[in-house]
């Protein structure tokens, strides 16, 4: 095996950044070679190089081969084992941060399996992700090219997925607004003034929204920003006030009365209660 783990940071703060690398490797896997069943804290895709093996998650079980990839979402319990006659080979990358999930989300809204990606052109993901296996030493350049290492393979994913006509062919203006709301979070956002960016009325904005995600875009909003609260009183010693101001609240109060509101209780309580430092 040979991997490499980008350890510049440590795993609190790379979820708190909008998009790290945790580890980026590739194995030659000897017959029956499983691992799990265990869940992770970060995303991983696997690109199957050659080979065959299976992967089980959710109750689902999907026999995968050479050409394919398979995706396993952070927080969900996964096991997958190279087959005894044709064990496979694989390299992969796995990643973290604010806007993992909506990567993870995308992909698995671009095929029917879910979690695994049928008919790729992997030879391209090999040669991509070899620069960042072979790394020897963690840097700052080798943290930055490990990012940009990321990114390449997401766009060589979205790529492929839009040729075929997946990824864009069920992007609804909704999912445009939850794009807007995940990258803008941090900002002091008026639902009037993004409804205005769309050219709709904000009725309009709130009755799509609700339909597509089953809750208001104020209610998701405020849920981003109070997820990402949560990780930065418990990972952190940032004032509470900075915090409130980092993530768009008009003041200290507003956000204190807005995390009770949703958690249950004042900042300051949960800091105590939930830090790890």
């Amino acid at each position: 095996m040979v991997e490499f783990i980008d350890s510049s940071s440590d795993l609190q703060t790379k979820r708190i950044q909008d998009l790290e690398v945790i580890n980026i490797g590739y194995e030659d896997c000897r017959p029956g070679y499983g691992y799990g069943p265990t869940l992770r804290p970060y995303h991983l895709i696997h690109f199957v190089i050659r080979g065959q093996g299976k992967l089980m998650i959710r109750d689902h079980t999907f026999s995968i081969k050479g050409g394919e990839a398979f995706l396993i979402p952070a927080e969900q319990v996964a096991y997958y084992e190279a087959s005894r006659t044709d064990p496979w080979s694989y390299t992969w990358i796995g990643f973290t941060g604010n806007q993992a999930v909506s990567i993870s989300r995308e992909f698995m809204a671009s095929t029917p399996d879910r979690y695994v990606l049928r008919d790729l052109d992997v030879e391209k993901y090999r040669d991509v992700l070899k620069e960042g296996a072979e790394l020897d030493e963690v840097t700052v350049p080798n943290h930055y090219l490990c990012s940009s290492i990321l990114m390449r393979t997401a766009a060589l994913l979205s790529e492929e997925f839009r040729d075929r006509g997946y990824v864009g062919q069920s992007q609804t203006l909704a999912d445009e607004i939850k794009f807007f709301f995940d990258s803008k979070y941090t900002e002091n956002l008026q639902m009037q003034e993004i409804a205005q960016s769309f050219g709709i009325h904000p009725n309009y904005m709130n009755h799509i929204f609700r339909t597509k995600y089953g809750i208001s875009p104020k209610q998701y909003l405020t849920g981003l920003k109070i997820d990402k609260a949560k990780i930065m009183l418990s990972t952190t010693d940032l004032p509470v006030q900075l915090i409130a101001s980092s993530l768009g609240f008009a003041d200290q109060l507003s956000f204190s009365r807005t995390f009770k509101g949703r958690v249950g209780m004042a900042p300051t309580e949960y800091r105590k209660r939930y830090s790890d430092r």
